[in-house]
């Protein structure tokens, strides 16, 4: 009973420090730069961050993160890596790198340009890490707005028509209405009105905005979101 009540005692003492020698490096948060929801042909780039959970400062110069992203339009999984000089400090320090600034390499684009919801996993595994199950962090819900659809239609005396006789005024107008969305009416490629909140315009064929026979108005619009769309073939 001596014997083995020593040998408890022994691994009782020792235990502890085997717990806090380990190597863990944990993979703890992972956020879009600017926020989200965003418009799908915006730059996309984010930030990690990882935890120090050993007792030691832990150099992660050379280590492989892995990135992958699922939704509407995954990307395929790949590799970045971190340069020289970076190193977390002990007993909980953390380092936060940005994609793809702070990585090494020619970046691979992170393509969220089809509207819907992604996940983006990101997971790094160092030399000699104990602690696997908390190498790799996934953020979910990551929203793409969908832009608007703008139309244009043309009216006059209130009169759905693309046809208007001299003298009289025609009105344009771009749907749908949003308060915030920004409208620009041009002629025959030059900009007539843009203006926040204002979906019309409105000529003749006298005056300073006249139109012509044949003339073609063509629209831009930035939705309430701040996403536009190609609208020159209204």
């Amino acid at each position: 009973m001596r014997f083995g009540l020593k040998k408890l005692l022994f691994f009782l003492l020792l235990f502890p420090l085997a717990v806090f020698s380990q190597i863990d490096v944990a993979a703890t948060n992972v956020a879009i730069v600017g926020g989200e929801p965003f418009c799908p042909n915006s730059t996309v780039s984010f930030q990690v961050t990882f935890t120090n959970n050993h007792t030691l400062i832990q150099s992660i110069a050379g280590a492989n993160v892995r990135i992958f992203v699922n939704g509407p339009n995954p990307t395929a999984a790949f590799n970045a890596t971190v340069p020289a000089g970076n190193q977390i400090n002990a007993s909980g320090g953390t380092l936060t790198l940005t994609y793809p600034d702070d990585f090494t390499g020619p970046p691979a684009a992170l393509d969220l340009s089809i509207p819907g919801i992604y996940t983006l996993t990101v997971s790094m595994t160092v030399a000699g890490d104990t602690v696997p199950a908390n190498d790799v962090f996934t953020l979910n819900d990551i929203d793409v707005y969908t832009p608007a659809t703008p139309s244009l239609s043309s009216t006059v005396a209130g009169i759905v028509t693309n046809t208007v006789c001299r003298g009289e005024a025609i009105t344009f107008e771009i749907s749908p209405n949003q308060a915030t969305a920004s409208y620009s009416f041009l002629v025959n490629g030059d900009v007539k009105q843009t203006a926040v909140g204002n979906n019309t315009f409105t000529s003749s064929t006298a005056g300073a905005n006249a139109i012509a026979d044949g003339d073609i108005i063509t629209i831009l619009m930035t939705d309430e979101n701040g996403c536009t769309t190609d609208t020159s073939i209204q």
